[in-house]
């Protein structure tokens, strides 16, 4: 499911049918066919992957507002060079030589990539907790 915020996110997890008649318990456990085990298993590994980049945001959202980390940026030059790296490659379309090089992107404007993970973080949060919550609950 997508909802509104800053930009799109994955709101609900573990919503497949298995996934949501969970694991049972030890003294009623559920007998899961093959299907059942593979929707379970794509479910877990999306909600790892949401629960990855949720994690991802927060941490550079606290990595760049530690205290004495603009300050010792400010000191050894600023972002300028990873800027203007960041616009080359960006210019040339390198970003799009695989999906691990799309963060480019996010790096030409340093000021507006602080911005958005300030936004961000908060529903990030959201997620992150949506997600375990989720995965708890195939385990009961």
């Amino acid at each position: 499911k997508q909802k509104e915020g800053t930009g799109s996110f994955v709101t609900e997890f573990c919503v497949r049918q298995a996934s949501r008649r969970g694991l049972g318990t030890k003294d009623s456990p559920i007998v899961l066919s093959d299907h059942d085990l593979n929707e379970i298993l794509v479910d877990i590994d999306e909600a790892h992957i949401s629960l990855a980049g949720a994690r991802a945001c927060k941490f550079m959202h606290d990595l760049l507002n530690w205290p004495g980390v603009t300050e010792a940026i400010q000191n050894s030059g600023g972002w300028g060079k990873v800027e203007t790296y960041a616009k080359m490659f960006v210019g040339d379309g390198l970003e799009h030589a695989s999906t691990e090089e799309a963060f480019w992107t996010l790096l030409e404007d340093i000021d507006a990539f602080i911005l958005r993970l300030d936004k961000d973080v908060a529903y990030t949060s959201k997620i992150e907790q949506a997600c375990q919550d989720r995965l708890r609950l195939i385990w009961t």
